[in-house]
C-alpha cells in the first residue's frame, strides 16, 4: 500500500513501494496533472497515481485533505451574531434576577417578615458580584498599555470593589439584620439599628465604586468604539444614581435593576461592532 504521505516518485522509491518501477516511468506532465487534481480537489476519494498509470493499482481509496482544511470556518455573520446575543445574556442575566427577586422584596424588617427577609438576601448573595459583568464583558481582553488599558484596569479595580462593598451590604443588613430581628427578642433594634447604619455605609461604598467602574469603563470604550457607548452610559450613571438609596425595593429598585440590563446590553451591542480605527504604534484593535 502506498504511503498517504507520498507525494512524488522520490518518495515512492524511498517507500519501498511495489509501483516504483511503473511511477519511474511515468511522463512528467501525467505527474503534474495528478498533483494538479489532489490540489484542486483536497477531499475527493481518488486512487493515487491510479488514471496517470491508465490502470487503477489495488489499493484502497485514500481520501486527502488540503492541510488547511481541518475544518470548516463558521460564517463571520453568523458567529458574530451568536457572540453578541452571549454577551447580552451574561451581562443581564443579573440585574434582570435581582429585578425579579425586588418584587417580592419587603418593604421593611419587621419580626414578620424577618425569617424571609434573611433567606432572601442569602439567596441574593452570590447575585450580587455578577451585577460587575456588564463591566468586563464589553472590556474583555488584556489591557494595552495605553489610556485605553489603563481606563480598563480602573474599570475592574473599581467593579472588584463594588462586589466587596455591595456584598457586604447584603450579609450586613440582610442575612444578620433580619437574623436579629427574627431571634433578638425585646431589644433585638438595638442590635438591628447598628447592622442598618453600617450596611449602609458598605451599600454607598458599593455604589460610588460603581459609579466610578461605569465612568472608567466608558473612557475605554470610547477610545475603542466611539460615541456610540455614550447612550448606554447614560443609562447606566441615571441608574447608578438611583442605586443610591433604592437598593432592589419596589417599584424604583426593579426599575433601577431594569435599566443596568437595558445600558449594559446596550454597551454589549456598540462593542458587537468593529472597532474604530487607532493609529500609533501598538494600538492595533484588539
Amino acid at each position: 500500500m502506498i504511503p498517504p504521505a507520498v507525494a512524488d516518485t522520490a518518495q515512492l522509491a524511498s517507500a519501498g513501494s511495489p509501483f516504483t518501477t511503473a511511477v519511474c516511468g511515468l511522463a512528467p506532465s501525467a505527474l503534474s496533472r495528478t498533483k494538479r487534481a489532489r490540489r484542486e480537489h483536497p477531499a475527493r476519494e481518488f486512487f493515487r497515481f491510479g488514471d496517470a498509470l491508465g490502470r487503477r493499482p489495488a489499493l484502497r481509496p485514500v481520501r486527502t485533505y488540503h492541510r488547511d482544511m481541518s475544518a470548516t470556518p463558521p460564517a463571520p455573520a453568523r458567529t458574530g451574531q451568536v457572540r453578541l446575543v452571549r454577551d447580552i445574556v451574561l451581562v443581564c442575566a443579573a440585574p434582570l434576577v435581582l429585578a425579579g427577586f425586588g418584587l417580592g422584596h419587603p418593604g421593611g424588617l419587621r419580626p414578620h417578615n424577618a425569617e424571609h427577609w434573611a433567606a432572601m438576601h442569602i439567596w441574593l448573595l452570590p447575585v450580587w458580584p455578577l451585577l460587575a459583568l456588564g463591566l468586563v464583558v464589553p472590556l474583555r481582553g488584556r489591557p494595552r498599555r495605553d489610556a485605553v488599558g489603563a481606563a480598563t484596569v480602573v474599570a475592574w479595580v473599581a467593579g472588584f470593589g463594588y462586589a466587596v462593598y455591595y456584598t457586604g451590604l447584603d450579609a450586613v443588613a440582610g442575612i444578620g439584620a433580619g437574623i436579629a430581628e427574627q431571634h433578638g427578642g425585646e431589644q433585638r433594634r438595638r442590635v438591628v439599628n447598628p447592622l442598618f447604619h453600617t450596611g449602609d455605609a458598605l451599600g454607598q461604598a458599593g455604589v460610588w465604586c460603581l459609579t466610578a467602574a461605569v465612568v472608567a469603563a466608558t473612557v475605554a470604550l470610547v477610545l475603542r468604539y466611539g460615541a456610540r457607548v455614550l447612550p448606554g452610559t447614560a443609562v447606566l450613571l441615571v441608574c447608578c444614581w438611583s442605586f443610591f438609596d433604592s437598593h432592589i425595593f419596589h417599584p424604583r429598585g426593579v426599575v433601577t435593576m431594569l435599566g443596568f440590563a437595558l445600558g449594559f446590553a446596550l454597551w454589549a451591542v456598540a462593542a458587537a461592532r468593529p472597532a474604530k480605527a487607532r493609529t500609533g504604534a501598538g494600538d492595533a484593535p484588539a
